[in-house]
């Protein structure tokens, strides 16, 4: 088993720019500031197709981030199904 860390899955963003969106999807709108090169990140859900993962946002909400744009560490698997606030 993991250790107690919250999730125990993070993310490094490997893309130059990385919208973070209110729902996932390249059509949903921008929820804040990009993240960039080298950020890392706690991901705490994914969507149902496995293409776009959810993080905490600053203001309590929930962000969702490509996941093609990440070198992840941890197993997905267990992360539970996010679904769109």
């Amino acid at each position: 088993r993991r250790g107690s860390d919250a999730g125990g899955v993070t993310a490094i963003v490997t893309a130059e720019v990385l919208n973070v969106r209110v729902a996932p999807g390249v059509r949903a709108d921008i929820a804040r500031a990009p993240l960039t090169t080298g950020e890392s990140v706690e991901l705490i859900g994914r969507s149902e197709d496995g293409l776009w993962y959810a993080i905490p946002l600053s203001n309590g909400g929930t962000g969702w981030i490509f996941g093609e744009s990440l070198q992840i560490s941890g197993d997905v698997s267990t992360l539970p199904l996010a679904t769109v606030q």
